[in-house]
């Protein structure tokens, strides 16, 4: 997501100094939000719902940037830039700590659960080698709005995929 974004809010916004403003925007933003998403994912036990509220705010954030290449003046492109600052400060505000809440439910311990996080973030890694090279070459065939507008679609079909596995998998745990 980072990758993408300052690459789309350096073409959108005109340069390197506004798009720097931007990325660090959105690193305040989850600065800020991280804590207080944290302490709700404590309250309320709803992993999965939050974990697919978390796809959905980071689909907006990718039409928000999409529809700026559309708005016809700056004003219209900096408020669309806003709203995807604050989509990509408060998705992995609201993914993280209900991720590591999902995990822990189907883990049996603590060093279960670590050898699993672990896993994932080496997982995370080897996808983040590839990714901005298949996004460079998507954006260079399509264009970077309709880059935008295809991702926010497959960000969705992702977390309905996995809302209905998790569906599966609590239902044969319960049994």
């Amino acid at each position: 997501m980072a990758v993408y974004s300052v690459i789309v809010l350096w073409d959108l916004l005109g340069g390197p100094l506004p798009a720097g403003i931007a990325t660090a925007a959105i690193e305040a933003g989850f600065l800020i939000l991280a804590p207080i998403m944290g302490a709700v994912a404590d309250r309320v036990n709803k992993p999965v719902h939050f974990i697919a509220l978390s796809s959905v705010v980071i689909a907006l954030g990718y039409l928000s940037l999409s529809l700026g290449y559309y708005a016809p003046s700056d004003v219209g492109k900096i408020a669309l830039v806003g709203v995807a600052i604050l989509a990509f400060s408060l998705s992995p505000s609201l993914y993280i700590p209900n991720f590591q809440k999902f995990v822990r439910g189907f883990s049996k311990g603590d060093a279960e659960t670590l050898t699993v996080f672990s896993s994932i973030e080496a997982l995370q890694s080897l996808t983040s080698i590839p990714a901005p090279l298949i996004a460079g070459v998507l954006i260079s065939l399509m264009g970077y709005s309709y880059y935008l507008l295809t991702t926010a679609p497959l960000i969705i079909i992702a977390t309905v995929v996995f809302v209905v596995w998790y569906t599966a998998a609590a239902k044969r745990l319960r049994q």
